[in-house]
């Protein structure tokens, strides 16, 4: 189970708990629960103290909407995180170049700095089977995106 946290919810005091319950109430074990937290809460060190916190307790955390920027590529050395998922942005601009250009160099190497740093790569947004081959071809561990099935409410 993917869930997207906002920056507000990631730096909410009151998420591990939250968390922990649900965990608890619904017997979901913690390794299944994919956490992204969005790279933009993380300055913010109640995010930071979160992350590290249900990283300790087994769930799985993820960087949403990583990009390019140096400072992004640190937090991978700084925190406990097991996955980025790329910024869509960037996902959708690669669908859109042709053949080889500096946008997919940068990717490629993205990619193998994520994989270095002990992290899996997923990217949201595709759309098609060629992107899903040109992303399995950069090394991307997992895709979500239309290709694979709608985005689905939470209650659902």
């Amino acid at each position: 189970l993917t869930v997207g946290l906002s920056v507000h919810q990631s730096s909410d005091g009151d998420l591990v708990s939250r968390v922990v319950r649900v965990l608890d109430d619904t017997g979901l074990p913690p390794a299944s629960l994919i956490l992204g937290i969005p790279v933009e809460a993380l300055p913010a060190t109640e995010a930071a103290d979160n992350l590290r916190v249900l990283a300790s307790i087994g769930v799985h955390t993820a960087l949403d909407n990583f990009g390019t920027a140096p400072d992004e590529l640190a937090l991978l050395e700084d925190l406990p995180v097991r996955s980025v998922r790329l910024a869509r942005r960037l996902v959708e601009r690669q669908a859109r170049s042709i053949g080889d250009s500096p946008l997919a160099d940068a990717l490629l190497a993205l990619s193998r700095l994520v994989h270095q740093a002990g992290a899996t790569v997923i990217v949201d947004g595709v759309h098609t089977q060629e992107q899903a081959d040109w992303w399995q071809a950069a090394g991307a561990d997992s895709a979500m995106g239309d290709l694979f099935g709608a985005t689905r409410a939470p209650g659902d």
